[in-house]
């Protein structure tokens, strides 16, 4: 049995080239059968892969056996001549600090601790213990938490320079090799307990469903999680090059085009939603399916919607395109100004306006171009604002004098909601003259009778 334990982990290995001839391996182990067994497995490989061995040992000040453990540990390194390397935490504080539970921050203190000797000593991987049990309750506990392919598909045998040797070997197997060995390990009584939900998983419902369903229920669970996560690598995969494709990302903004958005499936497009969050907040946890839901019912109507989702993101689906803010870079609107009806330069915003009142000329091509327009300066009693649009504003649309809100306009014209309220408005009250870089009003054109003609350019400061 021992034989074949050993060719089945170093096969594993191999398969998912988890370890290197060469390397220089971290291992995280705490005295239990798991951690034991893998300090057992890569002492035996050593010798055949040339691996150099570094033993981490975590006392979190939680139990009274946690000083035998420690003591333990250290000779077993002793026995094997490994290098041994002890933190001690009071991981009871150190949770209070960082407002986490204290498996979260027991979790974080081994990470943290096997990161410093991985750097000591310019280590290649940090080893941990993990086997496929634990992939089975991972599988189970995200499930019934809510999950999606990458959370079923549980844990991998490598992520980063993180590996898990004896990940296809099941827990009773570990025990037996230890027993043929004669290698005794620690027992830490709070597995045994119900306090903590993975433990009810471990204690009370696998044994159940390998009982009284499937004596191999583990060992399908394990085959299953491999296909999911191969599927999740192809899918992250095409989901990449979608990505690429169709958004563009600055800053805190990420913007698809909303067209090829919504030519992918209907998975590709809430595998893209979620990668462009990732791209705003990597490794964030508080994202739901029913966010994503909320942003891909916004994304297939027409119009301008916005939705909010954790983290300050604010997400708009506009008439070509669906952006992804993130709280921090809130844009003000300029403060509106007073155009004189004179020769004259202003500044709104970043725009810069340059304001021109001539005599009318028959014969003088009066310019109308996209940023440059003309008026019967005649025609504009009272102050003439250049400001954001505002309740009430309404603009002449024909030659009879029907009119239309500047609401309504936009909308018609397809200006995304996000960018309204940054369009320059050129207004006498709530008639406008002028959408800037659109249309202007029937009421305020030159005609026959105009005697003095007002011509107002607007551009971007930086290209002035």
């Amino acid at each position: 049995m021992e034989n074949q334990f050993l060719k089945r982990i170093e096969n594993f290995i191999s398969d998912y080239s988890l370890i290197t001839a060469g390397d220089k391996i971290v291992l995280g182990v705490s005295g239990g059968a798991d951690s034991v067994a893998l300090l057992e497995v890569l002492n035996e490989l050593k010798a055949k892969l040339d691996l150099r061995l570094f033993v981490v040992h975590i006392n979190h000040g939680l139990r009274e056996e946690a000083l035998a453990e420690e003591k333990y540990v250290e000779s077993l390194c002793k026995e094997r001549d490994i290098p041994f390397y002890l933190f001690k935490e009071d991981v009871k504080e150190l949770s209070k600090k960082m407002m986490i539970g204290i498996e979260e921050a027991g979790r974080f203190l081994r990470y943290e601790s096997f990161e410093k000797v991985l750097k000591e000593v310019n280590a290649d991987k940090i080893a941990v213990a993990h086997n496929s049990n634990d992939l089975s309750e991972t599988m189970l506990f995200n499930l019934f938490r809510g999950t999606g392919v990458k959370g079923l598909a549980s844990i991998s045998p490598k992520r980063g320079n993180i590996i898990r040797p004896l990940l296809c070997v099941q827990r009773n197997e570990i025990e037996e090799f230890l027993k043929e060995r004669k290698v005794s390990f620690c027992i830490d009584k709070s597995n045994l307990s119900n306090e903590y939900s993975r433990n009810r998983i471990r204690n009370n419902i696998l044994p159940v469903v390998s009982d009284e369903i499937c004596k191999e229920a583990v060992s399908h669970m394990n085959e299953t999680a491999a296909q999911l996560r191969e599927l999740n690598e192809f899918t992250s995969i095409y989901v990449e090059e979608a990505f690429k494709k169709i958004a563009s990302a600055e800053g805190k903004m990420v913007s698809f085009n909303k067209e090829l958005f919504l030519k992918e499936s209907v998975y590709i497009r809430k595998m893209l939603i979620k990668r462009a969050i990732d791209e705003l907040v990597p490794h964030n946890k508080d994202i739901t399916h029913l966010n994503i839901e909320a942003v891909m019912n916004i994304s297939s109507k027409s119009g301008s919607k916005k939705v909010n989702l954790p983290y300050e993101i604010e997400v708009t689906a506009s008439y070509n395109d669906i952006y992804f803010k993130r709280g921090g870079e809130t844009k003000e609107k300029p403060k509106e100004i007073e155009v004189s009806l004179s020769d004259g330069t202003y500044r709104y915003g970043e725009y810069k306006v340059d304001v021109r009142v001539l005599k009318k000329d028959l014969n003088y091509a009066y310019s109308q171009k996209t940023y440059t327009k003309c008026f019967d300066c005649d025609k504009i009693q009272g102050s003439l604002m250049m400001r954001a649009r505002s309740t009430g504003d309404e603009i002449v649309v024909t030659q009879t004098g029907s009119k239309k809100r500047i609401k309504d306009y936009m909308i018609d014209e397809k200006i995304p909601v996000d960018k309204r309220d940054f369009i320059p408005i050129l207004a006498v009250g709530n008639a406008v003259l002028w959408v800037v870089g659109f249309r202007i009003s029937e009421a305020f054109k030159i005609s026959r009778d105009t005697k003095r003609v007002i011509e107002i350019s607007v551009s971007k400061e930086e290209e002035c």
